[in-house]
């Protein structure tokens, strides 16, 4: 999707590096490589708040609560959601891959954006991913919340559908 390229090349000026490519994990708002390594996640771990996510009335539906564990008048927040494929298969017909059948997971099917709206001390955001097509052996999805106009996550949730 040219929206997620685009999403990809602003990550990219951001972090001031020349490629562009998804990155495994993002922790903090810049890539995290050692994800897998002996690194201490409990040491980065800082309390920015509660996002919690619950599926609305319609089946592609979903509503996003985060509550800030700081309360500030002048932040407003938006959320995102992903709709993420698993067990896609790529046919290569051509190229170093010719003949090879690759295989895909948390492949990115939808993407939206929310404003949030304050109702008290926590913050809601409605979202709607689109159904697709392709046909995913098994859907996951994320959210995650950003302050508005920021490009970084401060609180993210998902898991599998």
């Amino acid at each position: 999707s040219p929206a997620f390229s685009a999403r990809q090349r602003e990550y990219s000026a951001r972090w001031r590096t020349s490629s562009v490519y998804t990155p495994g994990v993002v922790l903090d708002g810049h890539e995290w490589r050692d994800w897998s390594g002996k690194s201490a996640l409990s040491q980065r771990r800082s309390n920015v708040g509660v996002l919690s996510v619950v599926q609305g009335a319609m089946p592609q539906s979903y509503v996003a609560e985060f509550s800030p564990s700081k309360l500030n008048s002048q932040d407003s927040y938006e959320v995102y959601a992903v709709l993420l494929g698993n067990g896609l298969v790529t046919d290569i017909k051509s190229g170093e891959n010719s003949g090879r059948a690759l295989p895909h997971d948390f492949v990115a099917l939808s993407f939206q954006r929310s404003s949030m709206v304050r109702d008290g001390a926590r913050y809601k955001g409605t979202l709607s991913l689109d159904e697709t097509k392709l046909k995913p052996r098994s859907l996951s999805v994320a959210f995650w919340v950003v302050k508005r106009n920021e490009l970084e996550p401060i609180q993210a949730v998902g898991g599998d559908l």
